[in-house]
């Protein structure tokens, strides 16, 4: 896209070609952690999440 001339119609279609693969990856990667979840529900009984604060870990590991 950045030999194409500012303005010109096949900037415009390089752009929404270059936009159309961006939301195709994005797609992708939504579809994978929707499947991933809900297999992960479907295996599980309870499911747990815990935050880390991970520079507090760090600090806390060099002493």
């Amino acid at each position: 896209m950045s030999k194409k001339a500012q303005g010109s119609i096949n900037r415009n279609r390089a752009r929404l070609a270059v936009s159309k693969v961006h939301e195709k990856i994005a797609r992708c990667r939504e579809d994978f952690l929707h499947k991933l979840s809900r297999k992960l529900v479907n295996e599980n009984q309870v499911l747990a999440t815990h935050r880390h604060s991970l520079p507090r870990q760090c600090k806390s590991c060099d002493r």
